[in-house]
């Protein structure tokens, strides 16, 4: 029985296939109430999924296909395809090593921005002074010392007077360090993002040239 490949599919699916009906007592048909997204955005109920063993290279695999309406052929999504071999997921390391020796300075330090980054923040939005949180009782210490680390390092600075925007602090105990995050929810909402188009390939070609002879 020849199947389709899909690599970025991460369900296997098929129609009402006569080679998957012929094989009878080996299918065995379940309803579901799932749904399956399409590349596109759509969705499409599935209303069945059947559990099939399948051989290949002498070993048997039991695997679920989603049933969908068509004569298509069936599809492998990528988890069964490295199953059965037919697909290698691989890193060459080599080139890793290389990319990392190259850009050194990119893994090093905080990775500050060159110059001063603006952001600005409509006055129109009213601000908003979350509540502080409770800090358990285990991290105070620990939590001072980090907050320390991070004004040593100009990424926070102390804050003395009133101010109108005041945002939740979250704490995340990992088992190596403390990690310090905010919440910004309000404030996003309030930030004016600039419009920034990207240039696209016609923007960048040479004056004169003919665009529609090359192939892109």
């Amino acid at each position: 029985m020849s199947c389709q490949l899909d690599c970025g599919s991460t369900c296997n699916m098929s129609s009402k296939h006569p080679d998957l009906i012929s094989r009878g007592s080996r299918i065995s048909l379940k309803h579901t109430t799932s749904k399956s997204q399409l590349y596109d955005g759509t969705t499409m109920s599935d209303k069945r999924t059947m559990d099939i063993w399948c051989m290949h290279k002498g070993q048997e695999h039991l695997l679920t296909f989603h049933v969908v309406d068509g004569s298509a052929k069936p599809l492998l999504c990528a988890d069964t395809c490295e199953l059965f071999g037919l697909l290698t997921f691989y890193v060459q390391q080599a080139e890793l090593c290389n990319t990392l020796e190259s850009f050194a300075d990119v893994f090093q330090g905080l990775g500050c921005l060159p110059e001063y980054y603006h952001i600005e923040v409509d006055p129109d939005v009213r601000p908003v002074q979350h509540m502080s949180l409770k800090v358990p009782v285990r991290v105070p210490q620990e939590l001072r010392q980090r907050l320390q680390e991070l004004v040593n390092m100009k990424v926070i600075s102390p804050v003395k007077e009133p101010i109108k925007w005041i945002n939740s602090m979250v704490i995340v105990k990992k088992p190596n360090k403390l990690c310090i995050c905010l919440d910004l929810k309000d404030l996003n909402k309030a930030i004016k993002r600039p419009h920034c188009p990207i240039p696209g390939v016609c923007n960048r070609r040479p004056a004169g040239h003919n665009l529609a002879r090359q192939a892109i």
